[in-house]
């Protein structure tokens, strides 16, 4: 959803939405502008069925965002027409994903405000997985984090680095003796 006023809070469009679609979005997210207190000026949307997508899509493309929100804009280049367009990414694991690296570039204080939200089917708010930000700070890994090694990787890897550092004396070795060679002609 694009084209919204950088007041608009996470909970207003919660509550928007709720009225006609609680339980058919699994996922919303309103990215804070880092660099005032407000938002970005979008929100992301996850529908559980694409018929939800496309009622929502066809009621909102279009509608001012005063109509949008029943109350009048703060200012004129707040009061744009809404545009509701296709994310690039599909999937709710991709908007997660998206959304935990978008939320470790915001302090840790803003974190809770600004956090985006998951929801069960009925509607109910779920616990959203953070990435942990600060050094030192515990958090839950993202599924690109870097995997704990098993004893056999491990294992694997030293055979590696051990055969490495052989063909490196092997080769040194052969260079040394070929100079000598040389020397010796």
């Amino acid at each position: 959803l694009k084209d919204l006023p950088g007041t608009v809070k996470q909970e207003d469009l919660i509550n928007k939405l709720d009225k006609d679609y609680k339980g058919d979005y699994d996922f919303l997210f309103i990215p804070k502008d880092h660099k005032g207190e407000g938002n970005r000026g979008f929100a992301f949307v996850n529908f559980r069925k694409k018929e939800k997508a496309e009622a929502f899509t066809k009621e909102y493309t279009g509608v001012k965002v005063s109509a949008f929100y029943g109350t009048e804009a703060k200012a004129e280049e707040e009061d744009k027409a809404c545009e509701v367009a296709p994310a690039r990414l599909s999937s709710l694991e991709g908007s997660i994903m998206r959304a935990q690296t978008s939320m470790s570039k915001v302090a840790a204080i803003a974190r809770a405000a600004w956090a985006p939200s998951l929801f069960s089917a009925d509607g109910a708010p779920l616990p959203f997985p953070l990435l942990s930000t600060a050094k030192g700070e515990k958090g839950e890994r993202s599924p690109k984090a870097k995997k704990e090694k098993t004893e056999e990787e491990k294992a694997e890897a030293a055979e590696r680095a051990e055969k490495k550092k052989e063909e490196k004396k092997d080769k040194e070795k052969a260079e040394a003796e070929e100079r000598k060679a040389e020397t010796t002609e």
